[in-house]
């Protein structure tokens, strides 16, 4: 980025590293850009790929509502009620007769049973993690949707706030084209 400064007026262009530091000895048919027609490139990228990323948001959330309608909200319930009825059988068990449980004529049986309970209380957690996994994707999802839903069709501004978050890096393949590369992989390839 270089800023030309004739006869009073000046004007913001992007150049060739090369071409700014050894002039034509590397890079002799480097362009000069104007920073105002990169601006609209990106800004058009960053449209683009809102737009596209819009119909996909929609077909993931859809997949979500999908796989949440599809869990078994019974079976917490199920394995929560098991959960108590194990905790109520070891009870009775320790209000037994002391003697026989210090005898250890229920090692085994109570060994099984704390098995079971741990197993049972390891399952309930791994699923509501599973739910509260789910259910902050599709929260962020839903963002995002209403996010790119707040731009169609409206006029976007070059902000370089937003620009640093989603741009990786800018390519200026020739005096008519640019690669524009997200910070998510893609690669947006825009004429100028």
């Amino acid at each position: 980025r270089c800023t030309w400064s004739k006869k009073g007026k000046t004007k913001i262009v992007w150049r060739c590293i090369s071409r700014l530091d050894y002039g034509t000895k590397y890079c002799k048919e480097s362009p000069s850009i104007e920073e105002s027609i990169i601006h609209d490139a990106v800004v058009r990228a960053i449209t683009q790929k809102a737009m596209a990323e819009g119909a996909d948001t929609d077909r993931i959330l859809r997949h979500i509502q999908m796989y949440e309608a599809s869990q078994d909200t019974d079976s917490i319930f199920a394995m929560r009620q098991k959960l108590n009825d194990i905790t109520a059988q070891l009870d009775k068990l320790t209000k037994m007769d002391a003697e026989a449980v210090q005898n250890g004529d229920f090692d085994n049986q109570l060994e099984a049973m704390y098995a079971e309970m741990y197993a049972i209380k390891d399952k309930i957690a791994e699923r509501e993690n599973e739910q509260k996994e789910i259910q902050a994707a599709s929260d962020k999802l839903q963002e995002t949707a209403q996010a790119i839903e707040n731009i169609k069709g409206k006029a976007v501004e070059y902000d370089d706030k937003i620009v640093r978050q989603l741009i990786e890096c800018i390519k200026v393949i020739s005096i008519n084209n640019l690669d524009i590369f997200f910070k998510d992989g893609a690669k947006a390839e825009m004429p100028i």
